[in-house]
């Protein structure tokens, strides 16, 4: 049953996780459309502001022309200069022909000119109305400079006064006319702006809409998922943390246990079976006295020896179970006697030098170190390779410093991080109830430097 609820969390939570993929990707085409439209819209609203600025600009300049054209007409009536009145000639052209050029591409549009000529209704009714008064303007203009360039007979046409008066009489209306026009274009222009502003405004809208809905819809049930899911994470890492600590205080109960049984199985070997042996050595003793059978005394020596040799295995195993020196001269008589031990089975020799420290009534922290440093001592035998080893034991401040130094081959950092390093892990894990550090430094070819830091007092056991 409690599979199948697993099973259903798992479907529903990929449901869940799917569903909120597919909004979260449809919400962000939608932004992306929009986003993109939007461009768009504001790059023809740019190119359109552009077009109607340059449409409004020439419309403008041709109320200027007129302007340069009625002067120029005037001057050249008065002028008796022949050069002067060259002069106005080519300018008098120059100014119609930009005229006439910019009149019909407002009206048909000239590609030249950056004018499309697609026009209003109302403004091809504007350019209607002042159509006859541009052709009227143009052709006196254009009659008096044939006139003058001696081009038509002045018997055939009216006098070039008349053509500069009826210039000047239309210059007026023209004007008047263009400036209606310009107002126009503006006008249109402005409403142009207007109705880009409205659309930009409407996909801006329509933007903070999919936004608003993408946080209700998505963001918002995204967070109560994270949310559950660091909840949930959390509460595994409270759990797991509660378990390793579970884990630590019932391997700290182990090695106490295990202390306790090493110093019983000790003591009763060397209780019971210590007495029996001495008591047997006894016996032969009796044996070999109370005879005067050579070969009888013999075997009684032999005995004798073989009843020797069984107490001193007895008396390494008891020491190896639980050292009785420990318990009682304390930790540095043990570990002078351990260091002489490793000594006399390796030949590698020591150095030893200790602080004035007395852990006597501190049983338990006393074997904590005690085993550490045979720990230690027993990593060097395997794999230091090393003929010399020192080891210091100071205090201070309430906090107790082994170190063991040899003259070994090293220990490389893959090593010193290998999972499989039971030695190492062991020792960290003896630390852990008193709040203890372990640190190892090598390199290869130098030896390596262990250091166990230990608090005694309470203060530093935190």
């Amino acid at each position: 049953m409690g599979g199948r609820v697993e099973v259903t969390k798992t479907y529903k939570s990929e449901s869940s996780k799917r569903n909120l993929t597919i909004r979260y990707i449809f919400s962000l085409c939608a932004i992306a459309l929009l986003t993109i439209l939007s461009y768009i819209l504001m790059q023809v609203n740019i190119r359109n502001q552009s077009d109607d600025s340059r449409v409004i600009n020439i419309a403008g300049r041709q109320r200027m022309l007129s302007q340069e054209l009625s002067k120029s007409v005037l001057y050249l009536e008065k002028s008796e200069s022949t050069n002067n009145r060259e002069m106005l000639i080519d300018e008098i052209k120059r100014i119609l022909s930009e005229w006439e050029k910019a009149h019909n591409g407002l009206k048909f549009g000239n590609v030249a000119l950056g004018v499309s000529g697609e026009n209003s209704s109302k403004i091809k009714e504007l350019f209607s109305e002042i159509e006859p008064i541009f052709n009227t303007i143009l052709n006196a203009a254009q009659s008096l400079l044939a006139i003058n360039e001696n081009q038509l007979s002045e018997n055939l046409l009216v006098s070039p006064d008349s053509l500069v008066k009826r210039i000047l009489m239309n210059e007026q209306n023209f004007l008047h006319g263009m400036e209606s026009i310009v107002f126009q274009y503006d006008k249109e222009a402005k409403e142009k702006v207007e109705r880009h502003e409205n659309i930009e405004d409407l996909f801006m809208f329509l933007i903070l809409s999919v936004l608003l809905i993408e946080g209700f819809f998505i963001f918002k049930p995204a967070v109560q998922r994270m949310q559950f899911t660091l909840n949930e994470l959390s509460q595994t890492e409270q759990e797991l943390r509660n378990s390793r600590d579970s884990l630590r205080a019932l391997a700290s109960r182990l090695q106490e246990v295990r202390e306790e049984e090493r110093a019983e199985i000790a003591r009763d070997i060397h209780d019971d079976l210590g007495q029996s042996l001495t008591t047997l050595k006894i016996y032969i003793s009796i044996l070999a006295e109370s005879t005067k059978d050579k070969d009888l005394i013999s075997k009684t020596v032999s005995m004798s020896a073989l009843v020797d040799s069984t107490l001193k295995t007895i008396q390494r195993v008891v020491a190896r179970l639980r050292p009785g020196i420990l318990d009682d001269w304390g930790l540095i008589a043990a570990m002078e006697w351990q260091l002489e031990e490793f000594q006399s089975s390796t030949e590698i020799k020591y150095k030893f030098k200790y602080d004035d420290i007395d852990m006597t009534n501190d049983v338990e922290r006393s074997t904590t170190l005690f085993r550490i440093f045979q720990e230690l001592l027993t990593n060097i035998i395997r794999h230091a390779n090393a003929s010399a080893v020192k080891v210091h034991l100071g205090v201070n401040d309430d906090i107790l410093t082994l170190e063991l130094s040899d003259n070994g081959i090293g220990i490389s950092e893959k090593d010193k991080k290998d999972s499989k390093s039971y030695g190492i892990m062991g020792i960290s894990e003896r630390l852990i109830p008193w709040n203890g550090k372990f640190e190892i430094r090598s390199k290869k070819d130098e030896g390596t430097k262990a250091t166990v830091i230990l608090p005694l007092s309470i203060e530093n056991f935190k």
